[in-house]
């Protein structure tokens, strides 16, 4: 992320040239997880157009989930497509006030907790296939939920149904949403439910 601010930044003609010029294409989007792994290797320019593709063609935006693709007529290609064409140097206006912390999450919401925070907490999934989040357990869940509990801010959380979930919402009095999604597994869609979590009043 960093990375590609400076580009944005200092190099925005070239890393927008780049993208311009980058089709829907699973062979693009293996070589950039390539250059995402191997650094080190690549230029500025490289490393910050395989940061937006192993994005933005990622499934869910998971970079390493895998190379998304749709059933429905060109609806991949035209996703790619319209962010290939919107990628302008408000990018870079978007992240000047950003503040990027690579510290254990747990730990951020409690140092940055104050009344007037907001924070919208979607961790790995416990009780689904993780990919390239895995090992993340009930137990982190459950911790997270304790420092929840205890906030002085506002919270809202993003996970699937559970009955410790359950627990907790119904001891704290929390609010909570329902949404129905789609998830893609290997070669067929399966029917989710997500849940929204929130310490603070949902507008339906």
């Amino acid at each position: 992320m960093i990375n590609f601010y400076k580009t944005v930044k200092n190099q925005f003609k070239a890393l927008q040239n780049r993208i311009k010029a980058t089709l829907h294409s699973k062979q693009q989007y293996n070589d950039a997880l390539v250059i995402y792994k191997n650094p080190h290797l690549f230029s500025e320019v490289d490393r910050a157009w395989a940061f937006w593709v192993s994005t933005n063609q990622a499934f869910s935006s998971n970079i390493g989930a895998g190379w998304s693709y749709g059933r429905k007529k060109n609806q991949a290609p035209k996703t790619t497509y319209h962010k290939r064409e919107r990628f302008e140097n408000h990018y870079a206006k978007r992240l000047e006030l950003v503040s990027l912390d690579c510290r254990d999450a747990l730990e951020v919401i409690q140092k940055r907790d104050a009344k007037e925070s907001f924070f919208y907490v979607d961790p790995p999934y416990f009780n689904a296939d993780q990919g390239h989040y895995k090992g993340y357990t009930e137990a982190d869940f459950q911790r997270l939920l304790d420092i929840l509990v205890n906030i002085q801010g506002k919270f809202l959380l993003s996970s699937y149904p559970s009955e410790l979930l359950d627990s907790y919402q119904q001891q704290y009095e929390w609010e909570q949403r329902s949404l129905h999604t789609t998830i893609r597994l290997k070669q067929h869609h399966k029917p989710k439910t997500e849940v929204l979590t929130a310490n603070y009043p949902l507008e339906v």
